[in-house]
């Protein structure tokens, strides 16, 4: 696994807009949701989505997750389950749910509760794989075990690779879903990060690196690997009439 000092200079020889691309945008429009004091909600968090990272003196901070999380946040977290968010309804800010989703059984039933647990105008933020792109579709026929040597060799923890059930991972799917659960889509776009799943030596980054250079051109976008949506609750959204409440945050 090449370090981030050695990928760092080998994206700067071969692709220096790399990072910019992939991540640009959804970290300016992130910061610009994010004001001071906002509750966010880590959904599916581990121990913590590396965009929130640079925010944390402003905002606060809730991870939730099936499994404790090791290593521990340093933030707030709670172990449940996203169908059934054990906080009181309209409560959150914001929801980041970063490479998530396409494990979900249930999808309607998840962003449903992340409906209800934003507050009226809130923003849920989705990144996850895009499955047009000839990446994604190529790991979506692997066998999970090869995911989990791929992710070894990557560094990524033992125990943290989840099954890819891909149930709204293109464009149309991942909009009618949010559609459905009552969300207006403030943005909705792909980008490639490809290169991140070949970080293993200098010549298989570079490689990758030239793929998604190529596919940065507006033709291409579709078979880019990932979707990133911005999704935002209707200021003057109903609020939700089955008698249930949640327990409050903090109690």
């Amino acid at each position: 696994m090449l370090t981030w000092e050695e990928q760092n200079l080998i994206e700067q020889a071969v692709y220096p807009a790399y990072t910019e691309a992939a991540y640009g945008e959804m970290r300016r429009r992130l910061a610009a949701a994010l004001t001071p004091g906002a509750l966010v909600l880590d959904a599916g968090s581990g121990p913590g989505t590396w965009l929130l990272r640079r925010h944390r003196a402003d905002i606060e901070v809730v991870g939730l997750d099936l499994f404790r999380p090791d290593p521990l946040p340093s933030h707030q977290y709670a172990i449940g389950s996203l169908d059934a968010i054990p906080y009181r309804d309209a409560l959150f800010d914001l929801v980041l749910c970063y490479d998530v989703i396409e494990h979900l059984a249930r999808p309607a039933q998840t962003f449903a509760e992340f409906w209800r647990v934003l507050k009226p105008g809130g923003l849920l933020v989705v990144k996850t794989p895009n499955l047009a792109g000839p990446s994604t579709l190529a790991a979506a026929v692997l066998p999970h075990a090869a995911h989990v040597a791929v992710h070894r060799g990557l560094g990524t923890r033992e125990g943290s690779v989840f099954p890819t059930l891909f149930r709204c991972n293109t464009r149309a799917a991942l909009a009618a879903r949010m559609m459905a659960a009552g969300f207006v889509s403030e943005a909705l776009y792909t980008v490639d990060e490809t290169a991140g799943y070949f970080a293993f030596v200098p010549w298989s980054y570079a490689l990758a690196l030239r793929y998604s250079r190529l596919l940065a051109r507006p033709a291409l976008a579709g078979l880019r690997s990932g979707l990133i949506g911005f999704f935002r609750k209707p200021a003057l959204a109903p609020s939700p009439n089955d008698g249930t409440m949640k327990r409050p945050f903090g109690s």
